[in-house]
């Protein structure tokens, strides 16, 4: 039997051949992507974990503060700078998914 080698494989095709090849993998990404997608729905919908509260509260520190009042003066998410702003001078705690923001921006700084 003849054995063809991989690497001239896609040489042999004609364009429609490897147009529909291209489709086909595609299609099979996308019925993967859905299984897997279904499957977690399906863990989260029987799990008692509260998705929404899943945070948690922290006391932002004082580089989080100095990075929100930057991002407050660029009016970069203006409404979380000023919520951990409010939070760090008050000393009270303040939504994990507001300090994420502020993270964020801070990673983004040192690639710049």
């Amino acid at each position: 039997m003849y054995k063809r080698s991989f690497k001239g494989y896609y040489a042999d095709l004609t364009p429609e051949q490897r147009a529909a090849k291209e489709l086909a993998r595609k299609e099979r990404e996308r019925a993967a992507f859905e299984r897997k997608w279904a499957a977690m729905e399906k863990q989260r919908a029987k799990s008692k974990f509260d998705y929404a509260t899943a945070g948690g509260y922290y006391h932002p520190t004082q580089a989080q503060y100095n990075a929100a009042v930057d991002m407050e003066r660029a009016g970069i998410n203006v409404m979380q700078a000023s919520a951990l702003q409010g939070a760090f001078l008050a000393g009270v705690k303040c939504s994990h998914d507001t300090i994420h923001v502020i993270n964020e921006y801070r990673r983004s700084l040192t690639t710049l």
